[in-house]
């Protein structure tokens, strides 16, 4: 439950400025890359010690992969849709890829992307902005949602 706490709280606030300033800051958006990819690493060292995580979160090197995946996916979208998705979407998805991927494996990674993508839609229709819709929100709470199904006992 406390990496939906960090989630929630620094998801918020990342949301929140996206949405009122239109900018994802370093300073919110790089510590989360760090910390999550260095969890891939320190983890299963971690199991080796004998340390466990909570069962929900197998952050391991392969969860990597998912931050990757997904950073290079909002990278390539912002390259055609430069006013909706930025470099702050990009390293966002960068952290977010790896939660996704350490709760809910590729199914779960699968279903943030996707529903990140729908609700970016879904505010799209409901909010006509000239200037794009934030997308950090949608990631966020997409994230979360995965997150939530896992921990409370949902297989992905």
């Amino acid at each position: 439950m406390g990496v939906l706490f960090v989630v929630l709280v620094w998801g918020g606030v990342v949301s929140l400025l996206d949405v009122r300033m239109r900018i994802i800051p370093n300073v919110l958006s790089l510590p989360g890359v760090i910390i999550t990819w260095s969890l891939c690493v320190v983890s299963p060292w971690w199991k080796m010690q004998g340390i466990s995580m909570p069962a929900a979160y197998c952050f391991e090197l392969s969860s990597v992969l998912g931050g990757v995946s997904w950073w290079a996916l909002v990278l390539i979208l912002g390259l055609k849709q430069s006013r909706s998705v930025g470099s702050g979407d990009a390293k966002l998805a960068a952290s977010l890829g790896v939660i996704t991927a350490g709760s809910g494996g590729v199914v779960g990674w699968l279903a943030a992307v996707g529903l990140s993508g729908v609700l970016s839609v879904i505010t799209a229709l409901l909010v006509a902005r000239k200037r794009g819709v934030p997308q950090a929100p949608s990631m966020v709470g997409a994230t979360l949602l995965v997150a939530m199904y896992v921990t409370v006992g949902g297989a992905l």
